[in-house]
Protein backbone atom coordinates (compact mmCIF):
# COMPACT_ATOMS: atom_id res chain seq x y z
CA UNK A 1 0.00 0.00 0.00
CA UNK A 2 2.82 2.55 0.65
CA UNK A 3 4.15 2.15 -2.88
CA UNK A 4 0.71 2.70 -4.40
CA UNK A 5 0.57 5.68 -2.63
CA UNK A 6 4.18 7.29 -3.19
CA UNK A 7 3.24 6.19 -7.01
CA UNK A 8 -0.26 8.12 -6.45
CA UNK A 9 1.66 11.14 -5.38
CA UNK A 10 4.30 11.18 -7.92
CA UNK A 11 1.89 10.87 -10.70
CA UNK A 12 -0.12 13.55 -9.57
CA UNK A 13 3.15 15.74 -8.72
CA UNK A 14 4.03 15.27 -12.67
CA UNK A 15 0.94 15.79 -14.17
CA UNK A 16 0.06 19.37 -12.55
CA UNK A 17 4.10 20.33 -13.49
CA UNK A 18 2.90 19.63 -17.10
CA UNK A 19 -0.21 21.71 -16.91
CA UNK A 20 1.87 24.93 -15.57
CA UNK A 21 4.79 24.25 -17.77
CA UNK A 22 2.85 24.16 -21.25
CA UNK A 23 0.28 26.69 -22.14
CA UNK A 24 -2.62 25.55 -24.64
CA UNK A 25 -1.86 26.85 -28.08
CA UNK A 26 -4.76 27.18 -31.10
CA UNK A 27 -3.67 25.58 -33.98
CA UNK A 28 -5.49 28.26 -35.97
CA UNK A 29 -3.36 31.18 -34.05
CA UNK A 30 0.04 31.37 -35.08
CA UNK A 31 3.42 31.94 -32.94
CA UNK A 32 4.62 35.94 -33.08
CA UNK A 33 8.33 35.88 -31.88
CA UNK A 34 10.51 39.09 -32.45
CA UNK A 35 13.87 38.57 -32.17
CA UNK A 36 15.81 41.30 -29.74
CA UNK A 37 18.99 42.94 -30.84
CA UNK A 38 22.24 43.26 -29.65
CA UNK A 39 23.20 47.18 -28.94
CA UNK A 40 25.78 48.11 -30.62
CA UNK A 41 27.09 52.11 -30.10
CA UNK A 42 26.42 54.40 -32.85
CA UNK A 43 24.31 51.35 -34.69
CA UNK A 44 20.85 51.12 -35.45
CA UNK A 45 19.16 48.61 -33.64
CA UNK A 46 17.57 45.79 -36.03
CA UNK A 47 13.99 44.37 -34.69
CA UNK A 48 12.63 41.20 -36.61
CA UNK A 49 9.23 39.07 -35.84
CA UNK A 50 8.83 35.56 -37.33
CA UNK A 51 5.27 34.29 -37.48
CA UNK A 52 4.70 30.72 -37.76
CA UNK A 53 2.14 28.07 -38.07
CA UNK A 54 -1.87 29.13 -37.65
CA UNK A 55 -4.15 29.86 -40.52
CA UNK A 56 -3.62 33.14 -42.30
CA UNK A 57 -6.71 35.40 -43.04
CA UNK A 58 -4.49 36.84 -45.91
CA UNK A 59 -1.24 38.94 -46.55
CA UNK A 60 0.30 39.23 -43.00
CA UNK A 61 0.68 43.17 -42.23
CA UNK A 62 2.94 44.25 -39.49
CA UNK A 63 2.54 47.95 -37.77
CA UNK A 64 5.22 48.39 -35.15
CA UNK A 65 5.60 50.87 -32.35
CA UNK A 66 8.66 52.04 -30.50
CA UNK A 67 9.47 53.40 -26.99
CA UNK A 68 11.84 55.70 -28.04
CA UNK A 69 14.05 56.79 -30.60
CA UNK A 70 12.63 56.71 -33.96
CA UNK A 71 11.31 53.89 -36.64
CA UNK A 72 14.18 55.00 -39.19
CA UNK A 73 13.12 51.83 -41.89
CA UNK A 74 11.26 48.70 -42.45
CA UNK A 75 7.59 49.80 -40.76
CA UNK A 76 5.03 48.05 -42.50
CA UNK A 77 7.64 45.32 -42.88
CA UNK A 78 8.46 42.28 -40.74
CA UNK A 79 12.19 43.84 -40.30
CA UNK A 80 12.47 47.50 -38.55
CA UNK A 81 15.22 49.42 -37.90
CA UNK A 82 15.40 51.86 -34.79
CA UNK A 83 17.67 54.90 -34.56
CA UNK A 84 17.95 55.88 -30.85
CA UNK A 85 19.08 59.77 -31.87
CA UNK A 86 21.91 60.02 -29.17
CA UNK A 87 19.74 58.53 -26.81
CA UNK A 88 20.89 55.32 -24.65
CA UNK A 89 18.86 51.77 -25.36
CA UNK A 90 18.15 51.32 -21.52
CA UNK A 91 14.38 49.31 -21.91
CA UNK A 92 13.61 50.17 -25.28
CA UNK A 93 10.77 48.28 -26.22
CA UNK A 94 9.59 47.22 -29.52
CA UNK A 95 6.33 46.03 -30.27
CA UNK A 96 4.48 44.82 -33.11
CA UNK A 97 0.97 43.99 -34.13
CA UNK A 98 0.78 41.75 -36.75
CA UNK A 99 -2.78 42.05 -38.95
CA UNK A 100 -3.86 39.03 -41.65
CA UNK A 101 -4.80 36.35 -38.90
CA UNK A 102 -7.64 35.49 -37.06
CA UNK A 103 -8.68 38.49 -34.64
CA UNK A 104 -9.29 35.64 -31.80
CA UNK A 105 -5.69 34.91 -31.84
CA UNK A 106 -3.29 36.80 -29.86
CA UNK A 107 -2.12 39.35 -32.60
CA UNK A 108 0.92 41.82 -30.34
CA UNK A 109 4.51 40.61 -29.36
CA UNK A 110 7.15 43.02 -27.79
CA UNK A 111 10.77 42.73 -27.16
CA UNK A 112 12.64 44.85 -24.47
CA UNK A 113 16.85 45.19 -24.97
CA UNK A 114 19.24 46.80 -22.72
CA UNK A 115 18.04 46.40 -19.76
CA UNK A 116 20.05 47.68 -16.94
Amino acid sequence: MFRILLLTMALAATSSDIIHSHEFQDPDCPEILIACPQWEPAKPLKFAVKVTGGKRLGELTYNWTVSKGTIKSGQGTATIEVDLEGRDCRELTATVEVGGIDPHCKRAASCTTCIP
